[in-house]
């Protein structure tokens, strides 16, 4: 919709205002594809409509854009650096089927034989290349046009009917929403559209094969076709230069460059030109196949260029994405366009040295832009998102006590409360041990040392007795047993016979099946394991609860000092305790229990007084033997305790 300005300005140049138009984008090629992508890739990201903001789920919510795909490359579905594995955005971007023209050509029916062609009189009249010459050059068509002009416009040819079909259909479909029914989308989206007229718009680079040998006959074939289908449109050429690709063979890329610029300069001075793709057919190209030519080049007026096409094509896509917003900017920048073509209508005639070239005139057509993107970044967005962010940190903080509530530092736990933690929810306090069997002087370390509650709370069997209270009474039943039943002079043969049945009950050995003392330790372990973690899970959450007591730092750093007293303290110590153990276990069976024995030996072949005194060795080889059997069980303890720290550990 064009708007003049009010008679007060008619001092001033007037100048054209042009709105959102319904646009068809299409692709040529790989440059054709990769554009499109990043154009949809911006549709889906952007948030619409600044007053009531939305996006859009889909490209088909989107009612003012189509996109058309035409290539050979069947292979081409994502744009460079994406995976469509690893990408979340593949799916929504990626062209549907109804998107792309991307189909195998037959090239075999154009040269199995000399006279193939004369079969296509339109191809004929054109193909540079002979049926022998395709024969010769051996081309997979499913693998691109292989920077072959020819072969692109051939493929051309033979899709034609698709090709027609499909850009009607996208010419219909942007029709269909200038009506009613898509008023209501407009305003949603915040889009001010203009439906009187159309605009399309072809991508390509003129130094590979596909856009190159195809981009001239889409504008023809585009604008013939918007002439049938829509009151009026706008057909627009934007062309990457080879400067992008020359590591693709910089010498052939800029051959095709350089043919199809002589040929577009051809066609945009031709107002005569008449091209058909079928006959009969009633589309006609006729006339300049553009209105608008833009050139793309990796370089700008400043002298500064980019290695890297991929920055081309993004640079591109934005550009071309601006156009759909309905803000001042863009309104104006839609208008650049329409309000420069009378700079564009007549020639370039540079002037020549009259005393080297005579009368000799040079004359280049003026009907090519450029264009390219400069971003003036005022940063008061960034400072508004970085207030915001600021503002959102805090509050979470404030939410999980991080900061307390005169905004100075949160609390966080020292030693004190870690201990008491550990003592009350992870059974980690501390007694002395110091209850050792009496050896003698110098014989065994009897230094008391700490032990852990963990530790005792794993010698309790299920119905809380002490493991350790039970060995002593079962010793001390079989030892009064043997006194009672049996002769003194059998004492020393029972006891010995005793024994090893009481270590089948205490001590686990290989390839028993009877369940013993130990593995009732040892299963009792994961028990243990499980209610310390569900008390100490209980009284973290009701920490983090707590805004006066704890919060989230509070909780963060208490686990930080569990784990490392876990690690730099209590495991040492468990390890070096059951070790303490063992040795003391080992003296036991080694020196007390076999002196005790041979001790009740000899009061055994005593003349006098040999009934009391075997009672007394009695007594001691029970205590000695309970001891042995009970200081087992204490060595296993601290294993497992070792097991249920490191758990609790890597569980916190």
């Amino acid at each position: 919709m064009a708007e003049f300005p009010h008679p007060a300005s008619a001092g001033k140049k007037a100048e054209l205002k042009v709105d959102l138009r319904p646009t068809l984008f299409i692709g040529a090629g790989g440059t054709g594809m990769e554009v499109m992508l990043r154009i949809r890739r911006r549709i889906l990201s952007a948030v619409w409509n600044r007053h009531h903001p939305t996006r859009v789920e889909s490209i088909a919510q989107f009612p003012v854009a189509r996109f058309l795909h035409f290539d050979l490359d069947n292979n081409a579905i994502i744009d460079e650096g994406k995976s469509q594995r690893t990408d979340p955005w593949y799916e929504l971007v990626k062209l549907s089927d109804e998107e792309r023209l991307v189909e195998p050509l037959d090239l075999a029916q154009y040269h199995e034989s000399d006279d193939s062609l004369a079969r296509f009189p339109l191809i004929e009249n054109w193909m540079p290349l002979r049926p022998k010459k395709l024969r010769s050059l051996g081309i997979d068509p499913s693998k691109g046009a292989g920077q072959i002009r020819a072969l692109a416009r051939l493929y051309l040819f033979d899709k034609y009917p698709k090709l027609r079909g499909r850009i009607k259909g996208a010419l219909n479909f942007l029709s269909s929403n200038a009506g009613n029914e898509r008023k209501e989308t407009y305003q949603r989206l915040g889009l001010q559209v203009d439906t009187s007229k159309f605009r399309i718009v072809v991508i390509a680079s003129c130094a590979g094969g596909t856009g190159a040998g195809s981009a001239i006959d889409l504008g023809w074939m585009a604008k013939a076709i918007a002439r049938q289908e829509v009151a009026d449109s706008q057909v627009d050429l934007v062309l990457l230069l080879p400067s992008g690709f020359a590591k693709a063979n910089k010498e052939r890329t800029e051959a095709n460059a350089y043919a199809t610029l002589m040929e577009l300069e051809t066609t945009m001075r031709d107002m005569n030109a008449q091209v058909r793709w079928m006959e009969p057919d009633s589309v006609l190209g006729k006339g300049a196949p553009f209105d608008d030519v833009y050139f793309v080049d990796t370089a700008n007026l400043a002298n500064k260029a980019t290695d890297d096409i991929k920055d081309v094509y993004q640079m591109v896509a934005d550009t071309l994405f601006e156009d759909f917003a309905s803000a001042d900017f863009a309104n104006r920048k839609r208008s650049i366009a329409v309000n420069q073509q009378q700079h564009k209508l007549g020639p370039f005639n540079p002037r020549v040295p009259e005393q080297r070239f005579g009368d000799m005139r040079l004359s280049y057509s003026k009907v090519y832009s450029a264009f390219g993107q400069a971003v003036l970044d005022t940063q008061q967005s960034l400072r508004d998102d970085i207030q915001a962010y600021e503002l959102a940190a805090l509050m979470v903080k404030a939410f999980f006590g991080l900061v307390g509530s005169d905004g100075g530092a949160a609390r966080r736990a020292g030693d004190f409360e870690r201990d008491i933690f550990m003592r009350e929810h992870m059974a980690m306090g501390e007694r002395a041990f110091d209850a050792f069997p009496d050896f003698k002087k110098g014989t065994l370390d009897v230094t008391p040392f700490q032990e852990l509650a963990l530790t005792g709370q794993l010698l309790m069997d299920k119905d809380q007795r002490s493991l350790l209270e039970r060995i002593e009474s079962k010793v001390q039943f079989e030892i009064d047993r043997i006194m009672g039943a049996y002769d003194l002079k059998l004492w020393r043969e029972k006891v010995a016979e005793l024994l090893p049945q009481l270590e089948r009950d205490a001590i686990r050995e290989a390839g028993a099946s009877a369940e013993t003392s130990e593995d009732r330790i040892k299963r009792h372990t994961g028990e243990l394991l499980l209610r310390l973690q569900g008390r100490a899970r209980d009284q973290l959450y009701a920490l983090l609860d707590d805004r006066k007591q704890g919060g989230l730092e509070f909780v963060l750093s208490l686990l930080e000092q569990i784990k490392a007293r876990l690690l730099q303290r209590d495991l040492p110590n468990a390890e070096r305790n059951g070790k303490r153990y063992r040795d003391i276990r080992d003296a036991l069976r080694t020196r007390q229990v076999e002196e005790s024995l041979n001790n009740l030996s000899q009061a055994a072949t005593k003349l006098f007084g040999k009934d009391a005194q075997a009672r007394e060795v009695m007594t001691h080889l029970k205590r000695d033997i309970a001891d042995y059997l009970r200081f087992h069980l204490q060595a296993v303890a601290p294993g497992q305790a070792v097991e249920v720290m490191r758990a609790m550990s890597a569980w916190l």
